[in-house]
């Protein structure tokens, strides 16, 4: 659909406000995952896939670039817009790729690689913004994944659930909201890397962005009560070589658990987007989350089998935290660095004070 019977040359449909494909309804399957199913979608003027209802199955399509995976041939517009309609009845989840290779989908070299809407998307397995090796950039002008709705699940902790997003010339995950929404998951993801989840491939912005629209400036709470990461085995993504790792530009409730951030350009995590936030008694200060004040380390004291950590957290008082700990490979010169490896979780409680110390 918009190229040659080869597969390597644009012929494209439409006009830039008008897509090459659309579907309405529920229950449709859009490609596949047995070898010769999946579509090709690309060289296309507007958008190229836009799929409407709840229940629908998109699997194993190449939209963006050649018949082979290999270079681009650019859709002007968003690559796969998802999202369920309430006219289409009861809104079951749609899902976009899956945990097996062959339901893989390859969305690279569009404006924006994957935009849901509506609720409870599953988007699991695809590779955002690369090559079908997963190796080289053939990255989404804008951003990878634009979120907007609730209770989406980017990735997952089922071995094969975890999308590539890396090689997006924006951010890799952009969630949005101007009001309450939010409930998603971004779990298991390489964010910023090649497929080994190692090698530099980052997005020129930020790998997760939180914010309250897609210019990222209006007003408002932003997405609320939502998870990058998670305590489950398997929840953890692996989010590098972006710009910067988590960029909290609005919203609340943000649990940021059990990723490995690493050789990103700023801080690994950033709440209000303004570089580090310095604590302040009882942590009366507002913001998004909160403006959540850092434990502090005062010894790190390693006698060769295993290292002693002490500090201490002063936030609100009678309240339970999670702190995590984690080592890294370099040092950070501003003081404030990234968490590689987790080490592990520990759970204190604030005295009437807002102190705990451990």
């Amino acid at each position: 659909i918009g190229t040659n019977a080869a597969g390597t040359a644009a012929i494209g449909n439409g006009r830039g406000d008008s897509d090459a494909a659309n579907v309405f309804g529920n229950g449709n399957l859009i490609g596949g995952a047995a070898p010769g199913e999946g579509n090709l979608i690309s060289g296309n003027l507007g958008d190229a896939l836009d799929v409407f209802g709840p229940g629908n199955v998109i699997q194993g399509n190449f939209i963006g670039t050649n018949a082979a995976g290999t270079a681009l041939l650019r859709n002007g517009g968003t690559g796969l817009q998802v999202g369920n309609s309430s006219q289409f009845g009861p809104a079951p989840p749609s899902r976009v790729g899956g945990t097996q290779p062959g339901e893989r989908n390859v969305i690279s070299g569009n404006r924006i690689g994957i935009i849901a809407f509506g609720s409870e998307d599953v988007i699991q397995g695809n590779f955002i913004g690369t090559d079908i090796t997963g190796t080289v950039a053939l990255g989404n002008l804008i951003d990878g994944i634009f979120l907007i709705g609730n209770r989406h699940l980017i990735g997952g902790t089922a071995p094969g659930a975890g999308n590539l997003i890396s090689g997006n010339r924006r951010f890799g995950i952009l969630v949005a909201s101007s009001g309450a929404d939010g409930g998603h998951r971004i779990q298991g993801n390489r964010i910023g890397t090649k497929a080994d989840g190692a090698s530099a491939l980052g997005n020129a912005s930020d790998g997760v962005a939180f914010a309250t629209d897609f210019f990222v400036g209006s007003s408002g709470t932003g997405p609320v009560d939502s998870l990058i990461g998670g305590i489950e085995s398997g929840a953890g993504n692996v989010i590098a070589f972006n710009r910067q790792g988590v960029n909290l530009l609005a919203g609340r409730r943000i649990g940021i658990l059990s990723n490995s951030i690493f050789s990103n350009g700023q801080l690994g995590i950033d709440l209000n987007g303004d570089n580090p936030t310095a604590n302040d008694a009882g942590d009366a200060d507002t913001g998004d989350n909160e403006l959540q004040n850092f434990p502090v380390v005062s010894e790190a004291v390693s006698d060769g089998s295993r290292t002693n950590i002490t500090g201490a957290l002063n936030s609100i008082p009678n309240a339970g935290f999670f702190l995590q700990f984690f080592a890294s490979d370099f040092g950070d010169p501003s003081g404030f660095g990234e968490g590689q490896r987790l080490l592990g979780t520990h759970a204190v409680l604030t005295d009437g004070s807002g102190n705990a110390s451990f």
